[in-house]
């Protein structure tokens, strides 16, 4: 955000949005007896038992600003919450990397079973799906280099995709933590 000036309710609008952000990334997932998987766990999950919404509601807030500089305002804050979001979910998405390669002590870092996120770049994080790695391939120097995942397309149909490595992201939270 760096030299960026903001008014109070633009503060607050991008406080609720970095919450959002933060709060809606998934820790984990909950199983289903289907050999599905339904809604990532969430922070908000666990502290409101649901997902939050991503922009207040102030029934106080009142406009007494020009069309002009209204919409001029209302892109500088896209432009700030767009930087945050962007750096956010690539320092995010590292760490969680980097956490799961520490984790691991040189063992794989994803493997079979494993629930992980499909990253896309094409689309909103927050839509981003979530997978089951059912087979890791490797190359012909013996390092996994991609992996088939479980994923539920539009209509709730499991299909497999052939994803590489890079763009499956394991979650803070895996299975073979808790027990």
């Amino acid at each position: 955000m760096g030299k960026t000036f903001l008014s109070f309710e633009e503060m607050r609008t991008m406080l609720v949005e970095i919450e959002s952000t933060l709060n809606n990334r998934p820790l984990t997932y909950v199983y289903d007896d289907n050999e599905g998987v339904s809604l990532p766990l969430t922070p908000s999950c666990l502290i409101y038992g649901r997902r939050i919404a991503t922009t207040p509601n102030d029934s106080q807030f009142e406009i007494s600003s020009t069309n002009q500089s209204l919409t001029n305002r209302a892109k500088h804050q896209n432009r700030v919450l767009k930087n945050f979001t962007t750096q956010w979910k690539k320092d995010y998405l590292l760490s969680l990397r980097e956490s799961s390669k520490a984790q691991s002590r040189g063992a794989e870092i994803i493997s079979v079973g494993d629930i992980v996120v499909l990253k896309n770049e094409s689309t909103a994080r927050i839509f981003w799906k979530l997978a089951k790695v059912e087979e890791l391939i490797t190359s012909k120097d013996n390092i996994v280099r991609s992996a088939k995942v479980g994923v539920l397309d539009e209509a709730n149909k499991k299909i497999q995709l052939r994803r590489p490595i890079q763009h499956l992201v394991p979650l803070e939270i895996s299975w073979k933590n808790m027990t």
